[in-house]
């Protein structure tokens, strides 16, 4: 071969004139390529702000257009499509409306006869206070508690029960006949009250209107007494006797006088019926005899 000949050679490059990038973005370390994080955090910071000026300062005609674009009326109008619409029901409507809850008071209930009286068992008994001051005359007082017996309330707390008071010798007698339930329902019954201390028909009280006269009577009996003693006698034969003078038969007169009203007053306060008064608030016991 002479020297003016070309000599024609393949030689291996490693792919180097394709790699447009090497050096810029990623350097070669053997046989590895190792990407530079500078370059490459500048490359992904420019790509970033051209893509927010391109959507900022896009032109909004191509967005206004799609808007403005109409719908089209179909073509064809096929007459054999139904429409199923749900009938109107006012009972599922009431079903289906959400119900507001309501706090409703029931009261408990009482055994009532269909005549109107109440049948309340005998001996049934509940605890009571006086509304009004008892004597002779009507009486007010309420149950403190609900009249119960066996289970069953027959009365309910509060309810006001009507009497009359009657006064014997020491205590006031009382007899309820009515009751006036909370509902303002009146009904008959019977029923009596007993003292709270000792349980016994009647209740204890002061007696009124009698100590004037007792003091009074007294007085007359003390008083007729002692003029007995004032009037002047004579020892004759060992026996004292009254002389009949001016003084003595003044002193028989008045003392003859003052017994004779003590007396009189005594029989009076006999005849006399006693009055028992009891204080207003007093706790009784109520022990039903029928209802």
């Amino acid at each position: 071969m002479s020297n003016n000949e070309l000599e024609v050679k393949v030689t291996k490059d490693n792919g180097y004139k394709t790699q447009w990038a090497k050096g810029i973005f990623y350097r070669q370390e053997g046989n590895k390529l190792v990407f530079k994080s500078e370059y490459t955090k500048y490359g992904i910071a420019l790509l970033f702000i051209l893509t927010t000026t391109v959507l900022l300062f896009q032109d909004d005609s191509t967005i206004s257009s799609m808007s403005n674009q109409s719908i089209k009326p179909p073509e064809e109008i096929n007459t054999s499509v139904s429409i199923e619409l749900e009938s109107y029901s006012e009972i599922k409507e009431k079903v289906n409306k959400p119900l507001k809850k309501r706090l409703i008071k029931v009261e408990r209930l009482s055994l009532v006869s269909p005549e109107g009286k109440l049948k309340i068992p005998l001996g049934a008994q509940a605890k009571a206070k006086l509304i009004t001051g008892g004597t002779n005359g009507p009486i007010k007082a309420q149950l403190m508690e609900d009249l119960s017996f066996n289970g069953e309330t027959y009365l309910s707390e509060g309810s006001i029960l009507w009497g009359k008071g009657t006064s014997t010798d020491e205590r006031l007698i009382i007899v309820f006949s009515k009751v006036v339930l909370r509902d303002g329902v009146s009904k008959d019954i019977l029923a009596n009250a007993y003292d709270q201390s000792d349980e016994i028909l009647g209740l204890k009280g002061s007696i009124i209107g009698r100590s004037s006269k007792k003091l009074l009577a007294g007085a007359g009996l003390g008083v007729a007494g002692a003029l007995q003693t004032m009037q002047s006698s004579q020892n004759v034969g060992g026996v004292a006797v009254k002389e009949p003078s001016l003084e003595n038969a003044l002193m028989n007169g008045a003392s003859t006088a003052a017994l004779g009203m003590a007396e009189q007053e005594l029989e009076e306060l006999k005849n006399k019926q006693t009055i028992i008064e009891v204080k207003k608030g007093t706790e009784i016991i109520v022990i039903f005899s029928k209802g």
